[in-house]
Parts: C-alpha cells; sequence; structure tokens
C-alpha cells in the first residue's frame, strides 16, 4: 500500500496475546479478544480511529499449546469527524490514477480528501480555500504531494508550497521530487527551454527548490514571511504546518493567486495548541 505506510489513523499491526493457561475457559479467552480487539481509540485531530479486527487464525502451535495467528493491520476511521464540503462532480480521479503511475497508492482517507479539494463546479474549482485539520504522522503531505503532482503535470499550474520551517518545505520537494522519478520522468541537471517529453529541471538549493516539468507546470518551495511573496503569481498556494499561518503572512500571500483564472488555496495543519504561533488556521 502506498501513502506513507504505517502513517495513517490506526495503522500498526497486532499480534494476539498468549493462552494464560490450561485452565482458561474458551469463553473467557473470547472474552478478553473482544476487548482487545474491538475497542475504539480515539485520535486526536480529525479522525476517530475505530479498532475493530479480526483475528485469523493459521495452522501450527507454539511450545505452549496455543495457537498461532497472523498479524492484523488495524485501519482507523476512513472519513472525517467533521466536514462541511457537499459537491457532486470532481477532479479527483485524474490525481488519483497519475499517482498511481508512480507504483505506490493513496489510503482511502487520502482519496476522500484529494476528491474534495478537487471539487469542481461550473467548470471551476468550488473550493477556493481548502483546509484540512489532521494530527502529526498521518499522511497530511502525501496529499499535498498528489496535488501538486496533478497541478504541475495535468494541469501546467504555477505553485507555491510554503512552510513555516525550511525542514518542512525540503520534505515535501523531496517528496514530490521522489514521485516524479517512481513515475518514470527523467531529470535534465539544466533548465533548457524545450525538454523532452516525460522530464524535468530540479533546482535543489536548500530554503530555494524549485521544479519544472516540460510544457508543464512550475512549484516552488519556501519558507513564509510577513513580506515574502509579494510581486508573484500563483494558481496555488500551499499553507503547510498552517496552525503556525499569521495574519501577516495571510496579507503577504493572498493576493498572489489573485491573477489567476482558477484560483486555489490549501491550508494544512495539526490542531493549534497553546504554543501555535498562528492566528488564521
Amino acid at each position: 500500500m502506498g501513502g506513507i505506510p504505517g502513517n495513517h489513523p490506526g495503522a500498526d499491526h497486532v499480534k494476539a496475546g498468549k493462552n494464560d493457561g490450561a485452565g482458561t475457559t474458551k469463553r473467557n479467552r473470547a472474552a478478553r479478544e473482544r476487548c482487545a480487539y474491538q475497542s475504539d481509540h480515539d485520535h486526536n485531530g480529525i479522525f476517530e480511529g475505530h479498532r475493530t479486527a479480526n483475528c485469523q487464525q493459521v495452522p501450527g502451535r507454539n511450545q505452549k499449546g496455543a495457537r498461532k495467528r497472523q498479524k492484523i493491520m488495524r485501519v482507523g476511521r476512513q472519513t472525517p469527524t467533521f466536514t462541511n464540503c457537499q459537491y457532486s462532480q470532481t477532479a479527483g480521479k485524474g490525481a488519483i490514477d497519475l499517482y498511481k503511475a508512480t507504483g505506490q497508492s493513496l489510503f482511502e482517507w487520502q482519496e476522500i480528501q484529494i476528491n474534495a479539494i478537487e471539487a469542481i463546479e461550473d467548470g471551476l474549482w468550488k473550493y477556493m480555500k481548502y483546509g484540512l485539520c489532521v494530527s502529526r504522522r498521518n499522511g497530511k503531505g502525501e496529499i499535498l504531494a498528489a496535488r501538486e503532482f496533478d497541478g504541475i503535470v495535468n494541469r501546467k499550474e504555477k505553485i507555491c508550497h510554503t512552510a513555516h520551517r525550511t525542514t518542512t518545505s525540503h520534505d515535501a520537494f523531496v517528496r514530490l521530487y521522489t514521485l516524479l522519478k517512481k513515475a518514470g520522468y527523467v531529470e535534465h541537471s539544466k533548465k533548457k527551454k524545450q525538454m523532452p517529453e516525460r522530464s524535468f529541471f530540479a533546482s535543489k538549493q536548500y530554503g530555494l527548490e524549485h521544479i519544472e516539468i516540460n510544457d508543464g507546470g512550475i512549484i516552488d518551495f519556501r519558507t513564509r514571511t510577513n513580506n515574502g511573496g509579494l510581486g508573484e503569481g500563483f494558481d496555488l498556494l500551499i499553507i503547510d504546518e498552517a496552525q503556525e499561518y499569521t495574519s501577516k503572512q495571510e496579507s503577504a500571500l493572498a493576493y498572489t493567486v489573485s491573477a489567476s483564472e482558477n484560483p486555489q488555496i490549501i491550508m494544512t495543519g495539526t490542531p493549534p495548541t497553546a504554543t501555535s504561533g498562528g492566528d488564521v488556521f
């Protein structure tokens, strides 16, 4: 399975416990198994984990005579605990199919988000502003990578991916760069006016990363400042680590997509805490 394996809500492996001894009744043993494998566990952020799993018996016995059990992946809840998205048409399938060309696939909850982000109405994005709040290390970055991949390849968009920290924006660059390579795109060491089909140029200067597709889109990776982005124009603006997004930064960046025929701003972050510096998300 693609995405970031093991980093979606409830994604880990379960190993059944051992038999307590010959005196344990089947009824008591079954009751304990229900408690272990059917308990609900809440996750911070947008997803509420659901811990129901079935233990599958496999042939063989261990030294104490208890049956061996296969490891079962526990899949968390795949739908948001809260959403106000309602749409009847989406262009998300193109982004999902393009992502699959890398040999990976998105989790169900990630596909739901892509379809909502790329919801369309009258030929334009239905949601010019889209927010996604999910706890850390659950796969938000892969959703952004899939949307950006679709944007530069299929839609020829000019994209700016911003983050609070340089390490985060650099990680986003590496993620998209890796998808391009896995999808069979060939990198050119020097920027050319006419590059062959399915090729790209990447500037890897730390903090100023840049990718340009042949006859396609462009994406810049930047950290946010109070005046960064002034004078530049984009079709898609990504606000990564949105819990740190401030009003001054918003004032500097909001108009960067105003000239686009079909603009979109996507904000993703973790649930803000008392130490978060942002006041927008």
